[in-house]
């Protein structure tokens, strides 16, 4: 697979903890989000080789998984930075 060289951007939407649940079930933790585009004729989401890219520009989820790539019923699973800011700043000294 030939990799961008361009960093790439896209517009989703970050999804109910519900609906993340419902998904996921088991797999999906409070440490987690979801996210994903619901338009049926251009689905937009992270896919392999994404993993620990950021969820927006300002940084609220880090790639993590997902079962499938662009499909409706199975949104990427991204870290939830927010649950780790305390750790973020004793690792910088903050």
């Amino acid at each position: 697979r030939a990799y961008s060289k361009t960093l790439q951007q896209a517009s989703i939407s970050v999804l109910s903890k519900r609906q993340c649940e419902q998904r996921y079930s088991d797999q999906f933790t409070s440490r987690m989000l979801c996210a994903g585009s619901s338009h049926d004729d251009h689905r937009v989401d992270s896919c392999r080789g994404d993993s620990g890219g950021p969820l927006v520009w300002v940084v609220y989820g880090v790639t993590s998984w997902g079962h499938a790539c662009r499909l409706q019923d199975a949104p990427g699973v991204y870290t939830k930075v927010s649950v780790f800011v305390p750790w973020i700043k004793k690792v910088i000294g903050k």
